[in-house]
């Protein structure tokens, strides 16, 4: 039979211990930092610092990076 069977059935209390919070979802560019904004024009995950690497090296954007003058629709996390 299967073990489940045998299990001892789950008290009340076990059912009121919550979870761990799953671990942060990490930068698709650097893989090490933590997410902070989603591009959806390069489908990418990114923290602050590579997005500002990403988007705003450009001579275009180089008079300051800021959310209103970003070159891509995103979003905050």
């Amino acid at each position: 039979m299967a073990d489940f069977m045998n299990a001892p059935p789950k008290s009340e209390e076990q059912d009121d211990v919550p979870k761990p919070p799953p671990p942060p979802r990490l930068c698709d560019y650097c893989n090490q930092a933590t997410v902070v904004l989603y591009c959806r024009a390069d489908s990418a995950m990114l923290c602050l610092a590579c997005d500002r690497e990403v988007h705003f090296t450009n001579q275009l954007f180089s008079g300051g990076a800021s959310i209103s003058n970003h070159p891509c629709p995103l979003f905050i996390i």
